[in-house]
């Protein structure tokens, strides 16, 4: 009797468990689905992998167009911790060659005008990469908008004073 009483259990079980199943599958196909996504025919996605740049060249353009010497230091405070060097008028391509940079903004033309603003910091200089004694920065703006372009910190630069290596555990020279 216990034979036949566990094997009913079993045979109920299963018919119980295929009903939830049944049940299951029946409510899954109820619910409304996405259709599928169909791609027209023949298109394919293109990419520019070379660009035009954003800021065209302006090597040609009246002096009285572009931002004048005065205009660009106006942001300026010089002190005896900051003291202007030089400021000069060029091409970014004349940039680029004075700097001894062999990178290129893509998005300015190389026959754009800027603006080139040398400083001295005899007592240094803190940007995101660290700390720099006797520190020289050469600033670049758009010579036309006087939008700031980008910026070179050259100096003694104080290992472990931030950037990447301010971590803990860093080597630390003395």
């Amino acid at each position: 009797m216990k034979t036949a009483t566990k094997l009913t259990t079993m045979v109920l079980g299963v018919a119980l468990f295929g009903a939830l199943a049944v049940t299951s599958s029946t409510k899954a196909a109820t619910i409304p689905q996405a259709p599928p996504v169909k791609h027209p025919v023949g298109t394919t996605q293109t990419y520019n992998l070379n660009p035009a740049p954003t800021l065209k060249a302006n090597k040609g353009i009246a002096a009285n167009l572009l931002k004048s010497q005065e205009e660009i230091l106006s942001s300026y405070n010089f002190s005896a911790d900051h003291k202007l060097v030089s400021t000069e008028l060029l091409t970014l391509r004349e940039h680029f060659a004075n700097q001894q940079m062999s990178d290129q903004w893509t998005d300015v033309d190389l026959d754009r005008m800027v603006w080139d603003v040398t400083t001295a910091h005899p007592n240094g200089v803190r940007n995101r990469g660290g700390f720099y004694k006797n520190a020289t920065v050469v600033e670049t703006f758009d010579a036309e908008t006087g939008a700031p372009l980008g910026s070179k910190t050259t100096g003694d630069w104080v290992m472990g004073s931030g950037g990447p290596h301010n971590y803990p555990g860093a080597v630390q020279n003395k």
